[in-house]
């Protein structure tokens, strides 16, 4: 059997990573401190290069700490104005180094059943 082998160079991969934190707010809508169990993941897209990663998984585990020392066990209002998931997957998008800058941020609280998906351009 022979193997398929794509010549574009439109082929875009992605590779994501997931971590967990817990956390405190409160929402105007929910003014009582209260917390939730969140959980992250981080998306590296774009065309593989010639190493055959978008990001090493050593630098994908630093990027996912980086978060993880941010937000576990924090007040979120004390770090982010607003703490609605838009807003925190935002936050890690924007906090994310240049060099290994994640495409998509996606934030969701698992015993809510809820979440956010953010992309940078």
């Amino acid at each position: 059997m022979t193997q398929r082998v794509f010549r574009s160079s439109k082929i875009v991969a992605s590779y994501w990573r997931e971590l967990s934190f817990e956390a405190a707010h409160k929402l105007p809508e929910h003014p009582s401190v209260h917390g939730h169990s969140y959980r992250v993941r981080l998306i590296w897209s774009g065309i593989i290069p010639t190493t055959g990663q978008l990001i090493s998984e050593q630098d994908a585990l630093a990027a996912c700490s980086a978060v993880s020392g941010l937000l576990d066990h924090k007040m979120l209002n004390d770090i982010l104005g607003d703490p609605t998931c838009e807003n925190i997957a935002k936050f890690i998008l924007c906090r994310e180094e240049e060099t290994h800058r994640a495409s998509r941020v996606i934030v969701w609280r698992p015993t809510v059943g809820d979440g956010a998906e953010v992309c940078g351009v």
